[in-house]
């Protein structure tokens, strides 16, 4: 019997770790997504005040490169609350 239930205690810490495992893997993911863009946006936007650029293109690609940046951000931003509306209708 304390056999049994030693199994049944070292199988439940074993779910314990793969999910705290999981869920650091998750939040690595999700912070990578949030800040790739982010990082993307803050380089065109320091490039454009650098004053460094030649030209209306140059400034043009740079503004292409924010508005672009904060699109896909916000895509993942309605993404990431559509999976937590969703995981928590499922308890």
């Amino acid at each position: 019997m304390a056999r049994l239930h030693a199994i049944e205690k070292s199988a439940k810490a074993e779910i314990v770790r793969r999910a705290e495992e999981l869920k650091s893997a998750a939040l690595d993911a999700m912070a990578h997504e949030m800040r790739d863009p982010l990082y993307s946006a803050k380089l065109a936007a320091t490039t454009l005040l650098s004053g460094h650029l030649d030209g209306e293109l140059q400034k043009q690609e740079m503004l292409t490169v924010i508005d672009e940046e904060l699109d896909r951000m916000d895509r993942f931003i309605v993404s990431f609350r559509q999976a937590c509306v969703t995981a928590v209708k499922r308890g």
